[in-house]
């Protein structure tokens, strides 16, 4: 029997939480071609609105999801492992030693779901090495406290001995 940490995974909402901010993205890319497709409609086929429609709204749906599904991950020992994707799995190993910086992020959809999203940055690069997008609070807190102890709340002080307030 291994002494390992089981790998966790991230909330079962975090494809919504993730899909809608990757929606507007989206629609704030496209809004020419959306005017251009409403302006110039002659005929109100729905199967060609249907399309034009699903042709945006089935890349981001599946991303999302293929981000969400397999994604794992698990702090053994002082090394965050990240294990992840659909076609070609990757694992991602970040010792603590590397982490230069670990934060929490909620977007309006993280806080209406109750959930928050971790990153871990080293300083091997200008991108996120380790992009954990829905976890539960208590999940995202433990996950910096283990990745970063000094930032653990410290312990308040001792009362006084004599009962005296200090």
């Amino acid at each position: 029997m291994s002494d390992a940490p089981t790998f966790r995974r991230l909330r079962p909402l975090s494809p919504l939480v993730n899909l809608l901010p990757r929606l507007g993205a989206t629609a704030r890319t496209l809004w020419p071609l959306a005017l251009a497709w409403v302006w110039g409609r002659v005929s109100g086929d729905a199967l060609v609105d249907l399309f034009v429609v699903g042709a945006f709204l089935v890349p981001a749906v599946f991303g999302t999801v293929a981000h969400w599904a397999p994604l794992r991950y698990r702090v053994a020992g002082d090394q965050l492992e990240i294990v992840a994707g659909v076609l070609s799995r990757t694992r991602r190993t970040i010792g603590r030693d590397r982490v230069q910086n670990v934060e929490i992020v909620r977007n309006l959809f993280h806080r209406l779901a109750g959930l928050a999203e971790v990153r871990v940055e080293t300083a091997s690069g200008t991108e996120v090495e380790g992009l954990l997008s829905a976890l539960s609070l208590a999940d995202a807190d433990a996950l910096v406290h283990a990745l970063r102890p000094e930032l653990a709340p410290a312990a308040p002080p001792a009362p006084a001995a004599d009962g005296a307030p200090i």
